[in-house]
């Protein structure tokens, strides 16, 4: 039996659908909790909208994140780490790091604590959120030395449990990893 690439992407829009549904129904808090307290027409048009939003993020993110890497591996005197970089995926994993410490394909992010903490002498409530930017925390030299270099050895033997890296189980940078393995070749 065969099918066509119109009917696979169906299949993976109705499986991304039911994933949505299930989140909708049992996810009350955050992002997708508050999608359940809109006036919108009909009980489908928050799971539409969600699968519009994920639908149109994660290309921007890719497309980012290309941009970024052509950009810090273009030219003549880049070619000896574009070549490593098809070579050694430890390598590739660096560099994909760095592209995106130094060019954060989204503004920021938000974080809710679970635990009553302290953030630069901040007192952060357990269930309270807190908002960053990507591109100032990234450069903070407290953190990283010489914060606005490319410097992918930076993150020879580093374990970020917030990059999902120990385990290797980052989704979204083995995608990027993949799509750029076949730009450099």
């Amino acid at each position: 039996m065969w099918s066509s690439g119109f009917s696979i992407a169906l299949d993976a829009r109705n499986k991304l659908m039911d994933i949505i549904k299930d989140k909708l129904e049992n996810d009350k808090e955050g992002f997708v909790g508050s999608l359940g307290s809109l006036p919108l027409p009909d009980s489908s048009s928050a799971a539409q909208h969600l699968l519009l939003f994920i639908s149109a993020l994660i290309p921007k993110a890719l497309a980012s994140l290309l941009t970024s890497f052509t950009l810090a591996l273009g030219g003549n005197e880049q070619e000896e780490a574009r070549r490593q970089a098809t070579e050694d995926p430890d390598y590739l994993r660096r560099v994909l790091l760095e592209v995106r410490r130094l060019w954060p394909p989204f503004i920021g992010g938000r974080r809710i604590a679970d635990q009553d903490s302290t953030l630069m002498g901040l007192h952060v409530p357990k269930d309270f959120g807190v908002i960053y930017i990507s591109h100032a925390v990234h450069r903070d030299p407290e953190v990283f030395q010489e914060p606005d270099a490319f410097l992918p050895e930076r993150w020879s033997g580093r374990c970020l449990l917030s990059t999902c890296l120990c385990q290797g189980v980052c989704i979204f940078l083995l995608s990027s990893a993949a799509v750029l393995l076949s730009f450099l070749s």
